[in-house]
């Protein structure tokens, strides 16, 4: 694990196995963990998005 120090001004963004798949590799899903910190408030927001089953799933051309 690499540790980083908390900065209120960045914004992280972990993504899944879907998000790697359609960029063809470029943009990877992130392995990840939090370690509980209890000298400093910590808010996170969590936003699954499920594609239908049906729907095409293909790289675009250019990547």
């Amino acid at each position: 694990w690499i540790g980083i120090r908390p900065d209120d001004s960045t914004l992280v963004v972990n993504l899944g196995d879907t998000f790697m798949a359609i960029t063809n590799g470029i943009l990877h899903s992130a392995v990840h963990r939090v370690a509980l910190n209890t000298t400093r408030s910590r808010y996170s927001t969590i936003y699954f998005y499920g594609v239908d089953n049906a729907a095409p799933l293909s790289v675009p051309p250019e990547l």
